[in-house]
């Protein structure tokens, strides 16, 4: 048997947290999404616009950001001894809706080169000179407003970076862990995630010794899981969950060649440990694979870390699909 601490069996109790094994990674370039020429982010400059940007995504997604809309809870909000994740920030562990002005839709592309959106009217995008631009909103009732605006740079276009941006839908997540010679490595579709949750810790308490109160299931929503993620070359990360809120986050390229990507729910800061991690990216077919370690939540700081023995790795992996 091996010894667990307290510290530990919690770590690996965690809820919601999305890790991604290592795959064989593929390399070929896949289609480009149907309005990959259409998309940009624009940031909002008119003064108390109640806009701060609006973005067109290459699949088809349009992204209108109010004011703070992209902020989370506080710094004193936020759970103690609780780390974000690559789909869920530190204030969404609280089951907060720290993101409320998100306005989210698709759109197409009318005759005339307008975007028109849908549920919100049309924008006309006209370059003024430079980076500088007008966004002319048409409401469905005709009346207008202009927005003046500097479009984002983008990442420029690369195998990796142009797979990466478009849509895509969670279809199953996968958990791993060793332990020593102990090991456990199941699939299953995004909605079983709690039973899979159940399955591990049943696994964890069978090969570990540990005292009354240790094994904690954790309080898996169904609802705070991901249906869908959407990347943008303009360092956009957008998470929709199963009960349609959604949730706002960045990215930038740590090692594009090797797939390590960095991700912040911080948009001032990529290296806020509370809110930031690194993760590693693959695609396989016309999936995507994502990988994120969850021994970070274990750091030796604590006194009953030393009741810890032994070889650990844990990953937790989510396939996506377009």
């Amino acid at each position: 048997m091996i010894k667990f601490s307290r510290t530990v069996v919690g770590m690996l109790a965690i809820v919601c947290a999305m890790v991604f094994a290592s795959c064989e990674k593929d390399e070929k370039e896949l289609k480009a999404p149907e309005y990959e020429e259409y998309s940009a982010r624009y940031e909002v400059t008119t003064p108390s616009s109640g806009i701060q940007s609006v973005e067109f995504t290459s699949a088809g997604n349009y992204i209108i950001l109010e004011d703070n809309g992209y902020r989370g809870d506080e710094e004193g909000n936020k759970v103690s001894g609780k780390k974000a994740r690559f789909i869920q920030a530190v204030s969404r562990l609280q089951n907060t809706r720290a993101y409320s002005n998100i306005i989210e839709g698709s759109y197409t592309i009318d005759a005339d080169g307008n975007y028109v959106l849908d549920g919100f009217g049309k924008i006309k995008v006209v370059q003024k000179g430079g980076n500088v631009y007008s966004l002319v909103v048409i409401y469905p009732d005709g009346s207008e407003k202009t927005l003046e605006a500097a479009k984002k740079t983008q990442y420029p276009d690369s195998v990796m970076t142009n797979n990466l941006c478009r849509t895509w839908d969670a279809k199953k997540v996968q958990l791993y862990c060793k332990i020593d010679k102990y090991k456990f490595d199941e699939t299953v579709d995004v909605r079983d995630y709690p039973n899979l949750v159940k399955k591990f810790v049943k696994w964890v308490s069978s090969i570990g010794d540990f005292e009354d109160g240790d094994i904690d299931e954790g309080d898996v929503e169904i609802d705070l899981l991901p249906q869908q993620v959407i990347f943008s070359k303009a360092g956009t990360y957008m998470v929709k969950y199963l009960n349609n809120s959604l949730a706002i986050s960045t990215w930038a390229w740590k090692n594009q060649d090797e797939g390590i990507l960095r991700y912040s729910w911080n948009y001032d800061d990529m290296d806020d440990y509370d809110e930031a991690g690194i993760v590693r990216v693959a695609f396989k077919g016309d999936g995507m694979l994502i990988t994120e370690s969850l021994l970070d939540d274990y750091d030796g700081d604590d006194d009953e870390d030393d009741d810890y023995y032994g070889d650990f790795r844990m990953d937790l992996t989510w396939h996506f699909v377009q």
